[in-house]
């Protein structure tokens, strides 16, 4: 088969997750939310081409993300792509727009090819010790030698890998590779060459990730530094090979002169669901680096088209779920066959081992760190709405997880026909309760899945806060100061238990802020506001 060649440069920059300014579920404004926060100026600089700008960013990532960037051969010039062509809310990647994306670029195959990756290292964040900067990938799903496996501190250096003018770049002593090359700690300014191998396994095919695995991914991942590799299998009827294109552009339109244009016959739709952390939440719940519906991927399909999905969780703590309304699915196995063929390539998970028929469709599915699956959607058949153009209109698709969902985690599907006015979507209005929250009434903070949710509240002086227990083990204690002490008596490491409630009264003057942690578990974290 062929041999796939990427160029792949992770780059450090500004990153806002949400552009546009807008929380449709609830129709605010992002400036309007939380913080009432005016916009923040970032800088953007492309470091092969030079070209930089200032822009306005509404929720911008924590210092600087960490954006994956497909580039040309020899990195010569980006090669910038939408992960989603029909995602209606993606912005230009170029370095007219986000300079890249998150996640980064898709790695695409077929079984039976072999893949090479050109990865350098251009992370110039200027606050971070040299260690901090180095960076890798590893690939899930896909067959390497230990010394492409990118995985910190375990992989073997590849002598066969030319040092030529980087010698320097590598000598660093805390590196621990002696001027050789190794895949998993690839130093700022320095390159290194993956070789992976689908093998011609047909098990191989489906969606997986790639990720950085160097020394500090727990970090670097939650700021951006993730992508899909997708291995397609020509065998499987329902795998879409090409999809078409708006305006035959991978960064086309998808609207002109206030129409939408051609929706497509077939389309592939890939999404993240990722934590990642802002200037004012550590653990914002995004699809595809972006929050809130309005900013996360609205996807475009028409009312007959093939539609595949991936989907990928990549998480600190928790699980997500996936539901997309009105329509269902089920998982194929990895030869394409949906209701039959024998173990272990033929049989998809959902296939009654009895009669080898469909058991169960399913419309929410969870999926947790690292895990990822596809499907197939054909619009018009009894996988979408009730036949004779009854999908036309806007769909959720969220976590169903609802803290997540009313965090952020809330994209939707839009079904539309050739030559539709490309009207105002609809937009919510906020829950009364979340209103009364943000007043100063009484609000509830809830400890579960080692957090804090939410994690940072604004209230009046004087107004009570309840904290919620849901899982045993926890305390919360103000080590700054700020009286709040909540334990079971006997200091700041003597847990609550499960389901146990505590409300403290909120003392202060305006404009103080209340940091409060676990006196166990020190990264859980949170914060009060007094207005």
């Amino acid at each position: 088969m062929a041999t796939k060649e990427f160029w792949i440069q992770i780059e450090s920059h500004a990153w806002d997750l949400s552009p546009n300014d807008i929380n449709r579920m609830t129709g605010e404004q992002i400036r309007d939310m939380g913080d009432n926060q005016d916009p923040i100026i970032k800088s953007l600089k492309s470091p092969v081409t030079g070209v930089a700008r200032e822009v306005e960013m509404f929720e911008p990532v924590k210092g600087e993300a960490l954006v994956l960037r497909r580039y040309t051969a020899d990195w010569a010039a980006p090669d910038d792509r939408k992960v989603n062509p029909w995602d209606l809310n993606e912005p230009d990647p170029t370095d007219d727009g986000t300079m890249g994306t998150i996640p980064g670029p898709t790695i695409e195959c077929q079984v039976g090819d072999d893949v090479i990756v050109h990865f350098r290292n251009m992370d110039t964040r200027d606050n971070k010790h040299e260690l901090e900067r180095t960076h890798s990938l590893h690939p899930h799903g896909i067959v390497f030698a230990p010394e492409h496996d990118g995985a910190y501190p375990l992989s073997p250096e590849d002598r066969n890998q030319p040092v030529d003018g980087e010698a320097a770049l590598w000598s660093i002593p805390k590196l621990g590779v002696d001027g050789f090359k190794k895949s998993d700690r690839v130093p700022p300014g320095a390159s290194f060459t993956y070789k992976w191998d689908t093998f011609s396994w047909p098990a191989t095919a489906g969606v997986w990730l790639y990720h950085d695995h160097s020394i500090c991914d727990h970090h670097n991942v939650g700021l951006g530094a993730i992508g899909f590799l997708v291995i397609h299998n020509s065998a499987d009827e329902d795998d879409v090979l090409e999809q078409d294109l708006p305006s035959g552009d991978v960064n086309g339109a998808l609207i002109l002169n206030n129409k939408y244009v051609v929706p497509p016959q077939k389309a592939f739709y890939l999404q993240v669901y990722h934590e990642m952390r802002t200037e004012f939440d550590d653990r914002a719940m995004t699809i595809n680096g972006r929050r809130w519906l309005g900013n996360t991927p609205t996807l475009i399909g028409g009312v007959d088209s093939k539609m595949r999905f991936g989907l990928i969780a990549m998480n600190d703590t928790t699980f997500h779920t996936f539901h997309l309304h009105g329509h269902r699915w089920v998982v194929p196995g990895p030869s394409g066959d949906k209701v039959g063929g024998e173990p272990p390539f033929g049989t998809g998970v959902q296939v009654s081992p009895l009669n080898k028929g469909v058991s169960q469709f399913e419309d929410t599915r969870i999926f947790g760190p690292a895990n990822a699956f596809s499907f197939t959607i054909n619009q018009g058949s009894f996988m979408g709405p009730p036949l004779g153009g009854g999908a036309k209109g806007e769909w959720h698709m969220h976590c169903h997880v609802l803290r997540h969902m009313m965090r952020g985690m809330m994209g939707s599907l839009l079904i539309v026909d050739q030559g539709d006015e490309a009207t105002e979507l609809p937009r919510g209005v906020k829950c009364p309760t979340d209103e009364d929250e943000d007043t100063g009434a009484a609000v509830t903070i809830v400890v579960d899945s080692f957090a804090f949710m939410p994690p940072e509240v604004t209230v009046s002086a004087g107004s009570e806060v309840t904290f919620h227990f849901k899982e045993e083990d926890h305390t919360v204690t103000t080590p700054l100061g700020g009286g709040i002490e909540i334990n079971k008596g006997g200091g700041p490491d003597d847990p609550m238990d499960e389901d146990d409630k505590e409300t403290v009264t909120i003392s202060g003057n305006s404009g103080d802020e209340i940091n409060y942690i676990c006196g166990i578990h020190s990264f859980m974290k949170g914060k009060i506001r007094i207005t």
